[in-house]
């Protein structure tokens, strides 16, 4: 850490310290009332049932009855309630940033972020799918996370938990209706069979039209959860869970930018309006393979996502009485087939499997030293065909990936005294990455009487395989500085394993390290009614592993992955809620970033004609040191030298806050009316590395209002929002069209939108 940040900190850990002690006397932290008190919530993060403001983690929670409020029914749409999060939609994928760190996703990459769904780790983008309804909470940790999980979590973690079977009756049904003609419909069922088995059932069913004049961006999607706990005696229970996933949908398109209509920039690409950028558009100066003059090949569809998916696992926790012993096996099947057009089509299609088996024994609550050990195995394989075309190529590429790992980890807290405990953890993870890749590439050569002509397809074969092993780990302290004050500071590191892009070699990625310096504090004061929480961080990463639009050795574009060196993330992070009054509670979260890519170059092809795409980063051409591949003897002219160091990271902006703020009316018979409103505001960053004016974010504010009624005992409740007040257009991923430089293709969060929810619990 730099000498600034250690003084910071240094300096706010002081403030926070004397603060806590001042309120000691008057402060408590009773059991969860609603009666003008901060309620408690449990989460599991750390692989224990702890109260929230007792873990030592940099940690949000999300209970179910605040997405339900948010509208949470993507994944992206978790982002409205934390600060420091960016997600989007890119066809069947959603691309996770936390802090800035995150992966460009394709539909069969891995992701920066570990996310979970009870349990169960979803390897790839588009497993997260049809999760997000009958929840309990969604739980969002922010940094390497080595020592508690198994799979690798460079950035941090998201865990969503649902509503596991009760021994009582119960349920609900809820449905919310809309503009874009919404209609989601939810319901769960508990049924306690006997006194040791209980049943839970639960599904959703989404039907929305697009956000865009085209119809892309639309809803359709239907999921069922099955649950079933069964209890032999209070020291055994066997869970046993399978879901379901049917969706057909059309993308979030991608839309030129700048807009082509800036009364509305959720205009179609496909449509007429929407193809002007690209109409007025030809190639130029491509070289020997295109004549310049060529018109670039226009949108003519809104292009498709579809997702099949099935998984079932189960949970057996056993009591032992100095440990519980828990596994957790599990297995998914998923085919995912997608057309998306950022300014040209690509279509994608796989079959993925994936078995996971975590193994965990944790020590009983009580004594000085509490510890956890554990083992976990991952096999993912997706095999399936590839799809690029757009005029100036045809590119096919057929793949299979493979990845297999195994860990195990550990993790301990020891107490010298009743307020002060040291803790420490480790993981060794060996993970074998295996590719095979066949691809061929046709060059446009001229327009014929019936369209392009392109030349006899030239193409490769690639087999890789390799091995990844890295031990990581982590030493703390926590300090109870007063009974409602916790004080921690952490330090610990992450792995991710490399790979290979889709490519000849050189292809390889090496593996992705991070040092992560933590500083944190919890506190409630003023007898439970104000929740104050505060972190410093220092994140320090070696060959940061990057994905980047560029062209490959072998010819033809993809989105490769580079290990661009050093980089530097740190801030600050707070979090506070206080209620005002019984009826008033106004809520922040505040967060920010410092980011500093140190080192970021990367060596680049250059395509036919070495016409590359527009950067604000430095660029250096290198003569090629080979002949190029015989095989393709137009494919590459050379390299360039691509230099963005002392560029900040993408979909990283320096402010990002979620506040709100909320009124409870009384009326007769304990019924009430809910007033309230919620804001999440960044300032302005990039969602690209070219660091083009296109691919600026500017600073943005999305309002969120609702207006609700909750009948005597909270049985009925109706709501009516309006969310994105502002109707905000935010870009939310994208990048720069291969063959027009200064265009670039980005989704869109959703436009204003409205509507009512009503629900009925029993």
């Amino acid at each position: 850490m730099n000498r600034f940040f250690g003084s910071a900190a240094l300096g706010v850990v002081l403030f926070w310290t004397q603060a806590a002690q001042a309120q000691s006397a008057a402060t408590t932290v009773p059991n969860a009332t609603s009666g003008g008190q901060i309620a408690e919530i449990i989460v599991t993060a750390s692989r224990r049932s702890e109260n929230l403001q007792r873990t030592a983690l940099p940690l949000t929670a999300i209970t179910g009855e605040e997405l339900s409020k948010s509208g949470v029914t993507h994944a992206e749409d978790l982002a409205r309630d934390v600060a420091g999060l960016q997600m989007s939609g890119s066809g069947t994928a959603t691309m996770v940033f936390l802090r800035g760190v995150g992966t460009f996703a394709q539909p069969y990459s891995d992701a920066s972020i570990l996310t979970s769904i009870d349990g169960i780790v979803a390897g790839l983008p588009p497993m997260l799918a049809g999760a997000y309804y009958d929840i309990r909470r969604v739980e969002v940790l922010k940094g390497p996370q080595g020592t508690l999980y198994g799979r690798n979590a460079t950035g941090g973690a998201i865990n969503i938990i649902s509503n596991a079977p009760t021994d009582q009756f119960g349920g609900y049904a809820q449905l919310e209706v809309g503009n874009y003609s919404l209609v989601k419909a939810e319901a769960a069922l508990n049924v306690p069979v006997s006194d040791k088995l209980s049943i839970r059932a639960a599904g959703q069913v989404v039907s929305r039209d697009g956000y865009f004049t085209d119809g892309s961006g639309d809803a359709h999607s239907k999921s069922v959860r099955l649950q079933a706990l069964y209890k032999p005696t209070g020291d055994v229970s066997l869970l046993v869970a399978g879901n379901y996933v049917h969706s057909r949908e059309n993308p979030d398109a991608y839309v030129p930018v700048p807009f082509v209509n800036s009364s509305n920039p959720w205009t179609g690409p496909s449509t007429t309006e929407g193809n002007a950028t690209l109409a007025a558009l030809a190639v130029t100066g491509n070289g020997t393979s295109v004549a310049p003059g060529t018109p670039i090949p226009l949108i003519t569809s809104k292009g498709y996502s579809n997702i099949d998916s099935w998984e079932v696992h189960a949970e057996l926790n056993w009591h032992l009485g100095f440990a519980t012993l828990t596994a957790i096996p599990a297995y998914r099947h998923m085919v995912v087939s997608e057309l998306i057009q950022p300014g040209f089509p690509i279509a994608d299609s796989f079959t993925a499997h994936q078995t996971t088996m975590e193994v965990r024994l944790a020590s009983a609550a009580d004594g000085r030293l509490k510890w956890l050990i554990g083992g976990f195995y991952f096999d993912l394989d997706d095999h399936g065909p590839t799809s690029v075309e757009n005029g100036t190529s045809v590119q096919m590429t057929y793949q299979e990936n493979g990845s297999k790992a195994y860990a195990g980890f550990g993790d301990l807290t020891y107490s010298l005294t009743n307020s002060f405990r040291l803790t420490g953890g480790i993981r060794y993870t060996s993970e074998t990455r295996s590719k095979y890749v066949n691809s061929s590439l046709s060059l446009f050569v001229q327009q014929g009487p019936t369209g392009p002509i392109y030349t006899p397809p030239t193409s490769f074969t690639a087999v890789d395989s390799a091995t990844f092993g890295n031990t990581t780990g982590k030493a703390g302290i926590e300090y109870d500085v007063a009974p409602g004050s916790l004080l921690y500071a952490t330090y610990s590191t992450g792995f991710r394993a490399g790979g290979f892009n889709n490519d000849i070699a050189p292809n390889v990625y090496k593996p992705e390290k991070l040092a992560s310096y933590t500083i944190g504090s919890k506190n409630r004061f003023f007898d439970n009614r104000l929740q104050a929480n505060l972190e410093l961080f220092y994140w320090d990463y070696t060959n940061k592993q990057e994905n980047v639009l560029g062209v490959r050795n072998a010819g033809g574009f993809a989105v490769l992955t580079r290990n661009i060196g050093s980089a530097i993330d740190k801030g600050v992070s707070a979090d506070f809620k206080y209620l005002l009054t019984k009826s008033d509670t106004f809520s922040a979260q505040i967060e920010y970033l410092n980011t500093d890519y140190k080192d970021f170059n990367y060596v680049s092809p250059l395509p036919l004609a070495a016409v590359a795409p527009t950067t604000n980063c430095a660029t250096t051409r290198i003569a090629p040191a080979v002949a190029p591949p015989p095989f393709l003897p137009l494919a590459v002219t050379g390299t360039t030298m691509v230099n963005c160091s002392g560029k900040p990271f993408i979909r990283a902006p320096k402010w990002t806050a979620v506040v709100g703020y909320q009124h409870v009316f009384a009326l007769a018979d304990s019924a009430q009316i809910v007033a309230g409103a919620n804001v999440k505001f960044a300032s302005a960053s990039y969602i690209a590395t070219d660091y083009i004016p296109s691919e600026r974010q500017t600073d943005y504010a999305l309002v969120d209002l609702n207006l609700g009624y909750k009948s005597t005992k909270g049985r009925w409740s109706a709501t009516a929002f309006v969310r994105n007040v502002g109707n905000v257009a935010v870009l939310t991923s994208g990048f720069e069209h291969p063959y027009v430089n200064g265009l670039t293709y980005s989704t869109l969060g959703a436009p204003r939108t409205y509507g009512v929810n009503v629900r009925y619990d029993f």
